[in-house]
């Protein structure tokens, strides 16, 4: 898949609604965009406030994979048979790629069914992992794995998929150890219309991370244009076929995106140039993160069709505000839509993920953030990413000038790299394999 560059014009308007995050140019690093969450909830969140017992991001995690029954519900078949379903190689692609190959997935499943003594009528998530952990038999090492991915028998009335993040060593822990991190999944699953099972395995690793929802409960938000959707797999499942990579906020917290592909600026500084590459591109600037608040950031990124975003339809910038004080299902971000986005009305009662797929901008759009403009200059200017203080008039003229100019756009290249059995395409204007790569292929 080609990746290109992409331009940007974001402009800094004199007026803030709010006092900005302050500090002075010269000594604003990156830790000033790292905004600590003021909500989190069981200890998900989007700041960097991380819990010790959640999985790191970062090389490979070791799952052990069961089956489970209850008394009033038992499995006839295998855990093989059970697990098939939930396409497990797919949870471990998925990761490979949105990780930039830094995070994998090791899968052990158990041979037998862990048979409950208890009935599955009112059973919750973390009754049903310490059940786990006392009847697992003990040739099962729980100090040997990161997490625990517990299937429900579908004959079972258990409809939940959940995760549980820091379990206690009193509710997920025998003498052979313990683990922290557990998802206990409906093994119905599969057979609900519209949802992708291998998918649903994947969110809630991502809670293991973690991550949090990005949706609201209310299910009238899934049309009222107040959810982040499609933009993330962390939303709610609609739309996961369409774009359902992380956003590069997501991906900078977990480790996948290296601070030195951040750009942190200054609400109040006026002179900038960057060059920002597409999410899916290994190497180069992925993310602008601009705090607006002592909690409030607001992000760039530019989305672009890619083997995750399989079903995008609009390339281009997508910008969004990231509130640190909202909790689980509080909806924590906002896109900030493209005009076109923007038009659809509501009344319709089209559902976000179908509405935002119009988001991103486009070649020359605009958009109002609030405390300053975006505009997509695509490939037409020398530099792509330009932070002014001109008025929207004055901007107006800087894009109509390079319509008429009409420069030639950078040619892109692309190149592949080699790391063992490990393969990687790199696509920039003046590519370089990362280090320790070899490149094996131009053109």
């Amino acid at each position: 898949m080609k990746l290109r560059r992409i331009s940007v014009l974001v402009l800094i308007t004199t007026f803030l609604a709010v006092s900005p995050f302050s500090a002075k140019a010269a000594d604003y690093g990156i830790e000033n965009c790292k905004l600590v969450s003021q909500n989190g909830f069981y200890g998900v969140n989007l700041g960097w406030l991380k819990n010790s017992s959640w999985l790191d991001g970062i090389g490979r995690k070791k799952f052990l994979v069961v089956g489970i029954d209850f008394s009033n519900a038992r499995e006839s078949g295998s855990v093989s048979q059970m697990v098939a379903g939930f396409e497990l190689e797919k949870v471990n692609a998925f990761y490979s790629k949105a990780s930039y190959g830094k995070m994998g997935l090791d899968f052990t499943i158990a041979n037998a069914v862990v048979s409950l003594p208890i009935s599955d009528v009112g059973v919750y998530d973390i009754q049903i992992a310490g059940e786990v952990a006392k009847q697992i038999p003990r040739s099962y090492k729980l100090a040997d794995f990161d997490g625990l991915i517990g299937i429900v028998t579908s004959n079972s009335s258990y409809t939940a998929r959940t995760a549980l993040t820091a379990l206690p060593t009193s509710v997920m822990g025998n003498e052979t150890g313990h683990i922290s991190n557990a998802t206990i999944v409906a093994g119905i699953s599969p057979k609900v219309p519209g949802w992708t099972p291998w998918m649903v395995i994947a969110h809630e690793i991502g809670h293991l991370l973690g991550l949090m929802d990005l949706w609201s409960r209310e299910d009238a938000l899934a049309w009222e244009g107040k959810t982040s959707a499609p933009f993330s797999l962390m939303n709610t499942g609609a739309g996961w076929t369409y774009a359902p990579d992380f956003f590069a906020w997501e991906k900078w917290r977990s480790g996948w995106i290296a601070d030195s592909e951040v750009v942190c600026l200054e609400l109040n500084n006026v002179s900038a140039q960057i060059d920002l590459v597409a999410l899916a591109n290994p190497i180069g600037k992925k993310l602008v993160v601009l705090p607006i608040s002592t909690t409030k950031v607001i992000a760039i990124e530019f989305r672009q069709r890619s083997e995750l975003d399989v079903g995008l339809q609009k390339s281009g910038v997508l910008v969004y505000e990231i509130d640190l004080t909202k909790g689980q299902f509080q909806v924590p971000i906002k896109l900030i839509v493209s005009q076109q986005a923007a038009r659809e009305p509501y009344f319709k009662g089209l559902e976000d993920w179908r509405r935002n797929k119009e988001a991103p901008l486009g070649s020359y759009e605009t958009v109002d953030a609030g405390f300053f403009r975006v505009s997509n200059l695509a490939d037409l200017a020398t530099t792509n990413l330009l932070i002014t203080s001109e008025s929207l008039a004055e901007v107006s003229q800087r894009i109509d000038a390079l319509k008429m100019a009409k420069p030639t756009p950078r040619k892109m290249l692309s190149i592949t790299c080699t790391k063992g059995k490990i393969t990687k395409k790199v696509t920039a204007v003046n590519p370089k394999c990362p280090s320790g790569y070899k490149k094996v292929a131009t053109r």
